[in-house]
């Protein structure tokens, strides 16, 4: 009996200390959750959130709030666009989808056409104004040329009113005087013959040469030589003593006139008109000789 009743007293023991056991253990882990949750509560009040952050979380709950605003409207956007597609899906309103986009680049061509001939129009303008301005400008030269010459032919028509009432025209005859040559050629006067104190003619080898020509003769005056005859008859006086030794009443003045002195020969004829001597032109070409011959025919003189 004793036996029995010391073992009871041992179990039951034996559940009391595991029951403080298991009691203690919890109390300790409670004990330790309690520090911990203090130590992390000193932690979180050390660290107060700085009026920086503050501003930085208003900002980042504006931007969400815009985003979120944003994000809505793009999405009625897509519901709208949406919407207008599955109204234009059908084959008729993309014909006419098309048809507005090549009218679109049709007329976008135009533009760049009509801006292109535009540009081709202003220069093609500019190049009128031009031609006007210079089609103006002879215009009005042509219409000075036009005065000068009215006035040109004013002057001339009265010189030559004035000289047919003053000039005399010479009258021309045959006459039986004998010939006194002279050569006028690049505004020198060459006698081809000098006279001796008798009257009588002897060639002038000074100032006149003979050449030969296919077995004729011709005569050419001396180069550099003879009398300078001005054109103004500042030396007329010079002339008629190149005249005076032929005796007018048995000799006539024959002058051979070539192309480059027809200037010089008014000074000449004035000479001779004053020494009374009948005088003969003879005209001459640049390249042309006169010929040394006698003559059948009488000469004619003025």
């Amino acid at each position: 009996m004793k036996r029995k009743s010391g073992s009871s007293g041992d179990s039951l023991d034996l559940l009391l200390d595991t029951i403080c056991n298991t009691f203690g253990g919890i109390l300790f882990i409670s004990m330790l959750v309690v520090i911990l949750v203090n130590a992390a509560s000193q932690d979180v009040s050390s660290s107060l959130p700085t009026q920086v952050d503050h501003q930085r979380l208003v900002e980042s709950r504006r931007q969400l709030s815009g985003m979120t605003i944003k994000l809505d409207s793009l999405r009625r956007a897509v519901r709208q666009t949406e919407q207008l597609r599955d109204r234009f899906t059908d084959a008729d309103s993309q014909a006419v989808i098309d048809d507005l986009q090549v009218l679109q680049d049709t007329t976008e061509l135009l533009h760049e056409t009509r801006d292109a001939s535009l540009g081709e129009l202003a220069e093609t303008q500019e190049l009128i104004n031009e031609t006007a301005r210079e089609t103006a400008r002879l215009r009005e030269a042509m219409t000075a040329a036009q005065q000068d010459l009215a006035a040109a032919k004013r002057q001339l028509e009265s010189e030559v009113a004035l000289r047919s009432r003053t000039s005399k025209l010479p009258r021309q005859k045959t006459t039986t005087r004998q010939q006194a040559p002279f050569f006028l050629k690049a505004g020198r006067l060459c006698s081809y013959a000098n006279v001796d104190s008798r009257g009588n003619l002897s060639r002038n080898e000074a100032e006149v040469r003979l050449l030969e020509d296919g077995g004729k003769t011709f005569a050419v005056p001396v180069s550099g030589s003879g009398l300078i005859v001005k054109p103004d008859g500042s030396n007329v006086d010079e002339v008629t003593r190149r005249l005076k030794p032929f005796d007018g009443s048995k000799y006539f003045i024959a002058i051979v006139v070539w192309d480059d002195s027809f200037e010089e020969f008014q000074i000449i004829k004035d000479a001779a008109v004053r020494g009374n001597y009948e005088y003969q032109l003879i005209p001459m070409a640049r390249d042309e000789k006169i010929y040394i011959g006698e003559s059948v025919d009488q000469p004619t003189v003025q």
